[in-house]
This record gives structure tokens, sequence and C-alpha cells, in this order.
């Protein structure tokens, strides 16, 4: 599901006519998916409409993401919450975007290989 976000993320960067807020919001959205999906391969209890703060607080808590990477997604969230609300936008540029854009590659890989690993162990201790 991030994948398909992230491809429309990426649609959105190369067609200069939109505004930069539409792909942040879709970054944004792409890492909870990918969080939501961490804490349930790894039975982490989500309270109801968790933000991206608090999954990664969550994660950090169950020692799952280290300290940058929590670091890394309260930024991204930051910039989400602003872009999401009209907030600050006249600062909010294609070239800003495209760093959020790679930025959340990153954490997307990231949180991928942590959902594949324990995907990996349960079959590993399955009978």
């Amino acid at each position: 599901m991030s994948t398909d976000l992230m491809g429309q993320v990426r649609r959105l960067m190369e067609d200069r006519n939109s505004h930069p807020a539409a792909a942040v919001v879709l970054c944004g959205a792409a890492l909870e998916i990918a969080l939501r999906a961490v804490a349930e391969a790894y039975s982490v209890t989500v309270p109801d409409k968790p933000g991206l703060n608090s999954l990664a607080t969550l994660l950090r808590q169950r020692e799952l993401i280290e300290g940058q990477d929590v670091k890394d997604l309260t930024m991204c969230a930051g910039l989400r919450n602003d872009a999401a609300h009209g907030i600050n936008l006249d600062s909010l540029s294609h070239e800003r975007a495209g760093l959020m854009e790679q930025q959340t590659n990153l954490l997307l890989r990231r949180l991928a290989d942590l959902s594949t690993a324990e995907a990996t162990a349960s079959r590993a201790s399955s009978p």
C-alpha cells in the first residue's frame, strides 16, 4: 500500500504544477501505514487514531527503531502536519518536498526490513 502512495508522490513531484503539499501529505500517509504494519507484525498495542509521532514512540519503546529514526519521523510528521493544515505553505518548496520523499523512502526501506524480519522469524518458529 505505501509503495502505491510513493508512486503517486513520484508523479506529483514530476508535475511542477502540483503543490508540493500534496506530495508531503502522501509521504506522511505512507509512513503511517508502514509504522502500523510494523506495530502489527510485532504485536504492539496501538491506541485509536495514533499519529506518526505516537507510533514512532511506541516502536522506540519496544526498541524496534532507533532514536535517529524517531527524530527523522518527527521531522516528517511536522512537515506533513503543516502541509495537511495549510501552515507555512509559502515555505514549502518542491525541493523540500523532494527531500521528504527521499527521507520517506529511506524510512520505508528500514520499516520494511523490520516487517520482513519478524515475518521470517514467525515462520521459522511455527511448527
